[in-house]
């Protein structure tokens, strides 16, 4: 039994149901932001700083132009107050006295159309004094010659530790250290930065339609940096296509822009990032650079580990503090460490803010751990599968933060991704395939690895999401219908699909009586951000309390009616004397009460954390995977092609099997580009990237086959035994990459993307070496 449920008895939970949006998106029904049709709409346009580090003097407007015919706001103009809130509310929404990245916002036009706002925003030429030279790499930021942010350049630094790091090294037979480094990396969304902004007739309110992921996020920067009354902003969320983290906080900033174009103008005002605009000035996935000592016995079991874990978070915060904290709480990966220590840092550059990106830290903490267990194994002459063996985490087991496991599926899963790709054969077999002079080299590589599922610590507690669940009648009883109406977004993951199968699943109906609705901030509860692999696990879990709530309140209606008790079973109330359909009690329930809604809201799994020492129970539940990787090495090119990938997962119950394997398989196509293809080069002083035609992503022509295979271990406090999938499949696939890369080669990757300048790179070191 699970959540009151006999499993086998489900009626659409574990189902391959398809996906309740998808026809109208393939069909071009579906209205993204900019497909919208609007009367009489004003166009937006940001200008931007082409300096990194300056003073900023004035904005001289070209007297030749009509300035008349168009709208323009400066720092000065803003109605409210200069900050985008966030976790820290450091990021301006227009600079003020000096730019701290090439694209920072300086000003913002609206005009009435397209053509003459490029003519406006050609004539605006800001004026900047450079401040010396630019700070774009972290070491170099951490010794605070030159400041970006605060007094030291770290905007955030976490310092974890358990055991006796000194005793730990002392007993070792070997000490390893090696550093390993990750690029920025772009989340490539399908559609664009946008939104449109309509403000009241009275100028007092104002209405913001945008393609976002945590629409209350939005309504809360709005309204702090707006002088209006909060119920009188209205965030809606149009059909959104992709998200990867990249619409977590940029949203806010660009609702601030056009929300005061809008007030400001008295115009309806639509602002749309063309795809060169948002590659050059979004957030992207932080940058990585760690330093990992660790401690070794003869047959490779850790006896300490030293991790020094620094990203680079660009000029402002934005969510740099809680992406950090996840990196640095996943650093020791699946193993156990007695002794060990976990320096992480965040450190300020003059670059654009880095992000949120799907992860959230972790791929580029896995990725250092996961090699650097490559490398032990290595140096000690033993296969990389029994290194991980030997050190794998078991129920019982501490992590650094002092979180004792319940539950792990480490072993699980690296045995049966091993059996289902015959590893062990292959990595014979390619051996001895690579030594014959072909032309094509193969490579094989694994990585296991975990991730905290819902928001970190006390994260949950602190939002206390909650979720509503409408009955909306038709003509007659059989037409009626249930609408979910939270804040939770359908960003091309499966969420409107998914869940409406755990409140059709609860309230016993057919999933095609149940509806999502894209959120709207005046009619929908705050069920939380769609982040952190939480929606799921943590709003599908609020989402039964609210089908139970329903059911409740229609059992006691029925009971007070035919003076009877009243049981609920497949979709039927019964009573003494008859039945009737939860359609026809939910039609009754209305005329006579009024609206019918379910409530629910968040209860606390029993989780302690402490925020002042970052200690205790950092997640509620982890989920589980191992990857195992086939690659084919072009010997005279150095391409790189993927053919195989192996996948075994633990994420509890599988709610919906065709969007669980859809979703693994997308976020491991993200994370293969991650360690191979994707090149996000910071050159001098900013990040170059124009296009997808230069900065290159996975095509269906890169994918590799896939094999997936889900290992259900029903999770208590989950819905229907359900755990987190989004985010976990992002951080396994580079580091396995990179092994397969160097078994073919017969080199050490750690550093990534392994693009063929730097293959080309360490064969040419291996050959000086020889």
């Amino acid at each position: 039994m699970i959540g009151g449920l006999d499993m086998d008895g489900r009626r659409v939970v574990g189902k391959p149901e398809p996906r309740k949006d998808g026809w109208d998106k393939v069909t071009g029904r579906a209205l993204f932001v900019d497909d919208i049709p609007l009367d009489g709409c004003w166009y937006g346009g940001v200008l931007r700083s082409t300096v990194a580090r300056g003073i900023l003097k004035g904005i001289d407007r070209d007297p030749s132009f009509d300035w008349s015919k168009v709208t323009v706001v400066t720092a000065a103009d803003l109605p409210g107050a200069n900050m985008v809130a966030s976790v820290r509310d450091d990021c301006p929404i227009l600079a003020e006295n000096r730019v701290s990245y090439v694209t920072e916002p300086i000003a913002l036009v609206a005009a009435p159309d397209r053509l003459l706002l490029e003519r406006a925003l050609s004539c605006l030429r800001p004026i900047i004094e450079p401040d010396g030279d630019p700070v774009v790499d972290v070491m170099e930021a951490l010794k605070a010659e030159r400041i970006v942010w605060g007094e030291d350049n770290v905007i955030q630094q976490f310092d974890i530790r358990r055991g006796d790091l000194a005793a730990g090294f002392d007993e070792a037979d070997f000490i390893f250290e090696e550093t390993y480094s990750t690029q920025h990396q772009e989340q490539a969304y399908l559609e664009p930065q946008g939104a449109f902004a309509v403000p009241t007739s009275d100028g007092r309110g104002v209405e913001v339609t945008i393609s976002c992921q945590c629409p209350f996020y939005v309504h809360n920067s709005l309204s702090k940096g707006l002088p209006l009354d909060p119920g009188n902003i209205v965030v809606k969320q149009s059909t959104t296509g992709g998200a990867f983290g990249g619409k977590e906080f940029y949203p806010s900033l660009v609702a601030l822009h056009v929300a005061v174009l809008a007030l400001v103008s008295g115009k309806t005002v639509k602002l749309i990032f063309d795809r060169e605009e948002d590659l050059s000035s979004t957030s992207k996935r932080h940058p990585s650079v760690t330093r990992i000592r660790s401690g070794h016995k003869k047959d490779g079991t850790l006896t300490a580990m030293d991790v020094d874990f620094i990203l680079n978070g660009g000029a402002t915060t934005t969510l740099s503090v809680v992406v950090l904290q996840r990196g640095v709480l996943h650093a020791t990966g699946c193993y156990r460490v007695p002794n060990v220590r976990v320096l992480g840092r965040v450190v300020a550059t003059n670059l654009p803010p880095s992000g949120a990106y799907r992860g959230f830290g972790v791929p580029q903490s896995v990725f250092a751990v996961e090699r650097h267990m490559d490398l032990v194994a290595s140096r000690l002459g033993i296969s990389p599968v029994d290194i991980r063996r030997a050190n794998m985490l078991n129920v019982g087991d501490m992590l650094p933060c002092g979180q004792v496991l319940d539950q792990v599926a480490a072993r699980e899963v690296m045995d049966r991704a091993l059996k289902s790709s015959d590893y062990f054969e292959k990595v014979k077999r390619y051996s001895e395939e690579n030594c014959s002079g072909s032309k094509v080299l193969k490579g094989i590589g694994t990585a296991v690895f975990l991730h905290g599922g819902a928001f970190t610590g006390s994260g949950e507690e602190y939002i206390d999401g909650v979720t509503k669940v409408v009955f909306v009648p038709g003509e007659v009883p059989e037409d009626g219908r249930v609408e979910i109406r939270i804040g939770s977004t359908e960003m091309g993951q499966g969420a409107a699909t998914v869940l409406p199968q755990i409140v059709a699943e609860g309230l016993m109906l057919d999933l095609e009586k149940v509806d999502y609705m894209d959120p709207d901030t005046s009619a929908v509860s705050n069920s939380g951000p769609t982040v952190a692999s939480r929606t799921t696990v943590v709003v599908g879990a609020i989402l039964t309390r609210s089908a139970q709530d329903m059911i409740d309140k229609l059992r006691d209606f029925i009971g007070e009616r035919e003076n009877s008790i009243v049981s609920y079973e497949d979709g039927l109330f019964r009573f003494d004397g008859g039945t009737i359909s939860f359609m026809e009690a939910a039609h009754s329930y209305s005329e006579v009460k009024g609206e019918l809604v379910g409530w629910g809201r968040y209860r606390s799994t029993g989780s302690r954390w402490d925020d002042d020492t970052n200690s205790g129970d950092a997640y509620p539940s982890y989920s589980w995977a191992c990857d195992v990787v086939e690659v084919e090495v072009d010997r005279d090119t150095l391409e790189v092609v993927p053919t195989r990938l192996y996948a075994a997962v633990e994420i509890g119950t599988v709610i919906n099997p065709v969007l669980a394997e859809g979703q693994y398989e997308g976020g491991t196509l993200q994370a293969l580009g991650y360690g191979w293809l994707e090149d996000m080069k910071v050159k001098r002083d900013r990040i170059d990237a124009g296009s997808l035609s230069k900065y290159l992503i996975p095509t269906t022509m890169d994918t590799p086959s896939f094999q997936i295979e889900f290992l259900e271990v029903p999770y208590e406090y989950g819905p229907y035994g359900a755990k987190g999938l989004g985010e976990l499949p992002h951080d396994g696939a580079a580091p396995a990459l990179a092994q397969a890369i160097g078994h073919a080669l017969g080199i050490f990757p750690k550093d990534i993307p392994v693009t063929p300048e730097r293959i080309t790179a360490m064969l040419t070191s291996k050959e000086e070496r020889r």
